[in-house]
């Protein structure tokens, strides 16, 4: 299955469009195409290289004869729809019988959770693809974001549309949001763990190639004897003995582990302790963090779904949503770690932020998410000025719409002093684009829908501030009547200045035809190829998670956003 452009980026009169694992770069004006680049096939998936990292003989205890180990470490399970889990359970299951015949799993029980059988693959195609994109002020930079091997890229442009790979950071968690600061000297990643770091745009040699660590003897640990006194353990109301987390190091720098054969019991736990003692550098590692240079600004207590710049009064600002309905305003570095103020009063996680600039009057920020409205904020006070039913327009093209799950947001001003600002909102799923003016009032007024020939992924606003101001939608038709080709469409106000129409935008792919979008894109089915490109909907709360009584903070809410953040 070919990609669509999934993501897009204006650089001047360059448009940067991401179709699977490749960025090309056109020239707006023609739409010829100018250069394009390509993820390197030979970059590892962070499993791939996990695994990789962590082999036995580095200095670890190897398992004892006869016993039988896993390859690798437990294999991280991923949220699958609900024919995925049957298929799973039926594996799992069929490898359940097969141990039993063989003499193995003499007490029947299955495999615990997070030990899933490596015949098992993910509903989740592990197909590499551009996920984030974003450019310098000047367009002499791209920085782009790859999974899932959760690379950040620095790519240096000509501004030509050649480009050139500068350097590649793999970040510790799936990046949410990217953003370049104002003097394009730093780069802002906000990851789904509810982290933002900061990172040098250019990375200097030596923080990227740290000194080598000191020449260490590779003694094995010593393996438990009788007269090794048993540490207690703490253990569950049933009585089952669990062991602790809590690891170290030996004399020689290697993991060990607190917990040994003679305090582990179940055959749970024995593996997880043989797969301590294999694997254990690897999760030493892991804590340690990446080797290059970053910095941690501020944190939320859940998942982030998305950041934006602003600035007033010559201050800068760093604004993130999260999946619990917040909306957070912060001072950029070095005052980071300094609150402005929240924005609070959505009902759902929000997943869209936008901030509308104008002439003469200050900015204003307008969010979305799995509400049924769009909110308008004075920033700076978290003061809201108004909201916008946006669900009802959206059952005017699709009836049997109950909720809505906004993916982009975009402003748009036109008119000789800028003043006229329209904000074009996407949903999931949802084929139409949907127009609302904003007032000197800073209310949102709905005044048009516009009809698109496949699935909204994308968009960017080309002429900025000019009277022919417009804006380029990347579609996917994959899902439709494919009466209209997967490309980019351009959305034009109309004489009457609030109607918008929507025509093809014409680039020249000719010369791209028959190369690979990514490492087994031909291979993606139809269904395959939506769960990687539509996942905002599965922000939202289950009804266990709303009902909770410490308002999706608990530990069930937490496990569940930890886990959506590994999936995305």
């Amino acid at each position: 299955m070919k990609f669509p452009c999934q993501r897009l980026h204006l650089c001047g009169d360059i448009l940067v469009a991401a179709r699977g694992a490749r960025i090309n770069l056109f020239n707006v004006q023609d739409g010829s195409r100018l250069g394009t680049w390509a993820r390197p096939s030979g970059s590892k998936t962070a499993t791939a290289a996990e695994t990789e990292e962590a082999k036995p003989g580095d200095g670890s205890s190897a398992p004892a004869a006869g016993e039988e180990v896993e390859q690798g470490p437990p294999t991280k399970r991923r949220k699958v729809d609900e024919s995925g889990e049957a298929q799973a359970m039926e594996v799992e299951a069929q490898d359940v019988t097969a141990e039993k015949q063989n003499g193995q799993g003499q007490n029947g029980k299955k495999a615990g959770k997070g030990q899933t059988p490596a015949r098992i693959k993910s509903a989740i195609p592990e197909t590499p693809f551009v996920t984030l994109l974003a450019a310098t002020k000047n367009g002499s930079h791209i920085v782009a974001v790859t999974s899932p091997d959760k690379n950040l890229w620095v790519l240096e442009h000509d501004g030509k549309g050649n480009l050139r790979e500068l350097s590649s950071r793999p970040m510790p968690k799936r990046p949410c949001a990217i953003a370049v600061s104002p003097d394009d000297k730093t780069i802002f990643s906000a990851d789904k763990f509810g982290d933002v770091y900061s990172l040098p745009l250019i990375p200097s040699p030596a923080a990227d190639h740290p000194p080598a660590p000191s020449a260490q003897t590779d003694t094995p640990t010593p393996e438990p004897t009788s007269d090794t006194p048993a540490t207690p353990q703490p253990s569950s109301p049933s009585g089952t003995t669990l062991t602790t987390t809590t690891t170290a190091t030996d004399a020689t720098g290697h993991f060990k582990s607190s917990a040994d054969p003679s305090t582990v019991h179940t055959k749970r736990n024995l593996r997880a302790l043989r797969h301590q003692a294999l694997y254990g550098s690897t999760y030493q590692k892991r804590a340690e963090g990446p080797a290059f240079e970053h910095t941690l600004l501020l944190g939320h207590v859940s998942m982030l779904t998305g950041m934006a710049l602003a600035s007033s009064q010559k201050r800068d600002y760093i604004i993130t949503a999260d999946r619990d309905e917040h909306v957070r305003v912060s001072r950029a570095p070095p005052h980071a770690h300094v609150i402005e103020t929240f924005c609070l009063g959505h009902g759902s996680f929000v997943s869209s932020l936008c901030v509308a600039r104008s002439a003469g009057r200050p900015d204003v920020l307008v969010s979305a998410g799995g509400d049924d409205a769009l909110y308008v904020w004075r920033w700076e006070e978290g003061a809201l000025c108004g909201t916008a039913d946006l669900l009802s327009h959206v059952r005017r093209v699709d009836g049997a719409a109950a909720k809505i799950a906004v993916t982009g947001l975009h402003a748009l001003s036109r008119g000789a002093d800028g003043q006229d600002v329209t904000i074009f909102a996407f949903c999931e799923r949802i084929q139409a684009a949907f127009a609302f003016a904003l007032s000197p009032s800073n209310t949102l007024v709905h005044t048009h829908t516009t009809p698109l020939p496949g699935l909204p992924l994308d968009a960017v606003v080309l002429g900025q501030g000019t009277p022919d101001a417009r804006l380029l939608v990347s579609i996917d038709s994959s899902s439709s009547d494919g009466s209209a080709p997967s490309g980019i469409i351009q959305l034009q106000a109309g004489s009457d200045d609030k109607t918008w129409t929507a025509s093809a935008f014409a680039l020249q792919e000719q010369e791209v035809e028959g190369e690979g979008e990514g490492e087994g894109a031909a291979d993606l089915t139809a269904e395959e190829l939506q769960k990687l490109l539509y996942t905002t909907e599965t922000l939202r709360k289950s009804d266990m998670e709303e009902g909770d009584e410490f308002g999706g903070k608990g530990p069930g809410a937490a496990g569940a956003a930890d886990g959506e953040a590994e999936q995305q």
